[in-house]
């Protein structure tokens, strides 16, 4: 099962895919982070549910949604889980419409995604916040092009967060490159982290 930690769907809790075929990422993690985007963001002291009010959301890797679920309970304006498996891309799916979280799910691979030119349903290009998630194996050099592809084609608003998670002992991803703003948290054996768009003034 998966549980929303906090925001308009506190407690409540939803259906994992079945098996081994995704790596959900913890409630312990999915709360620091979002404690932490919130004090990022200035808005610390709002209600959990007002948190990222009017931002938008793209959560890669998504297995089985908790993240993207978790950013809609916190007021995202729009969530866009992108998924491979397609049981766990169809659940997802299911669940969003039984929360009635504004969003869609995309039932392909991330680079495929990716590749396309940035792009979502609000009114301005690029995502607010980015979570990319990839299995905890995958080489360093594939990250490096998923990393490429959010920053080079427009997937990022110019002021945006990315999130990476990885294992503490996964290599350390070269964020530099794009975010010369860019720090990491760790969270037991799960560290992410995180880089800053060019701001727009």
């Amino acid at each position: 099962m998966i549980r929303i930690v906090a925001g308009r769907w506190a407690s409540r809790r939803l259906a994992a895919p079945a098996g081994d075929r995704v790596r959900p990422t913890s409630d312990r993690v999915r709360e620091a982070v979002f404690a932490h985007l919130a004090a990022r963001l200035g808005r610390g002291g709002a209600a959990p549910e007002d948190q990222l009010t009017g931002l938008t959301f793209l959560d890669l890797f998504a297995g089985g949604g908790g993240v993207g679920y978790e950013a809609a309970s916190r007021g995202a304006a729009s969530v866009t889980w992108v998924e491979r498996d397609r049981a766990a891309a169809g659940l997802i799916e299911r669940q969003r419409r039984l929360l009635g979280a504004t969003g869609r799910v995309v039932s392909t691979a991330v680079e495929t995604f990716l590749e396309c030119p940035g792009r979502h349903d609000g009114a301005r290009p690029g995502f607010d916040l980015v979570w990319l998630d990839p299995p905890y194996d995958l080489p360093a050099a594939e990250l490096e092009r998923l990393i490429d592809l959010v920053w080079e084609h427009g997937w990022l608003a110019l002021d945006g967060l990315i999130l990476v998670e990885r294992s503490k002992r996964s290599p350390t991803p070269r964020l530099e490159r794009h975010f010369p703003d860019h720090w990491w948290r760790d969270y037991g054996d799960t560290r992410v982290y995180l880089g800053r768009g060019r701001p727009t003034t």
